[in-house]
């Protein structure tokens, strides 16, 4: 079951009951669009009908002993969109919702279209791999792995996409889909034990909003 994160509920429901910031509501439109391209994935995998593994959301330790905390290094968690364990191969999938239009430079470099750089989505990817395959260097567990993104946005235009196998698009997605997510031979329970063995419930980045009672107006939030 896909939730949203605190973050995103807060956001939703202050924006029902007070002013939001002008970061805030930019933070607010991120959190949406990022959940609907994730609902719209599950929609995707659910619509083929093959009996694959499918982990939502998984966020996790890098350091198995380390508490739920930020670290002077970096993030001591990471979160991965999709987990898939499909023809007893591990998929990841991160989702992107964008809805601008981005070029693929020719120095492998990500811009907005016609606009200044911005970081490669790739990265994230690499980063999914690097980690996953450490942990299952400690689970001592061997999979095949294939790391991915997901331009989810059917408006979205990616101008001089190269032809990436670990890049998808909405217009291709459900085809490439139907290729890689085949049945399991294999029973994976044990191994998806140890990944919620690691999983992380409420996330270090889940500060509570900054806003005090009198800045709320009356009223109760429902979502309909």
């Amino acid at each position: 079951m896909r939730g949203k994160s605190l973050r995103h509920a807060q956001l939703e429901i202050l924006n029902r009951r007070t002013v939001l910031t002008p970061r805030d509501k930019k933070d607010l439109m991120k959190y949406q669009l990022g959940y609907a391209g994730e609902l719209q994935f599950d929609e995707i995998v659910e619509d083929l009908g093959v009996p694959v593994v499918h982990l939502k959301d998984y966020r996790f330790r890098l350091d198995a002993a380390a508490e739920n905390s930020k670290t002077t290094a970096g993030p001591a968690e990471v979160q991965i969109d999709n987990i898939i364990i499909g023809g007893d191969r591990i998929y990841t999938f991160e989702i992107k919702n964008y809805q601008y239009d981005i070029e693929y430079t020719v120095d492998r470099s990500w811009r907005f279209a016609g606009g200044k750089e911005i970081v490669n989505p790739l990265n994230q990817v690499d980063n999914h791999r690097n980690v996953l395959t450490e942990m299952m260097r400690e689970f001592n567990m061997h999979f095949k792995m294939t790391n991915n993104i997901v331009f989810i946005h059917p408006e979205q235009t990616i101008y001089n996409l190269p032809n990436h196998q670990n890049i998808y698009i909405r217009n291709n997605l459900m085809k490439r889909l139907k290729y890689v997510l085949q049945p399991n031979q294999y029973d994976y329970s044990r191994f998806i034990d140890l990944l919620d063995s690691r999983r992380v419930v409420k996330s270090a980045y889940d500060a509570d909003a900054n806003v005090t009672f009198d800045e709320l107006s009356g009223g109760v939030f429902c979502p309909d």
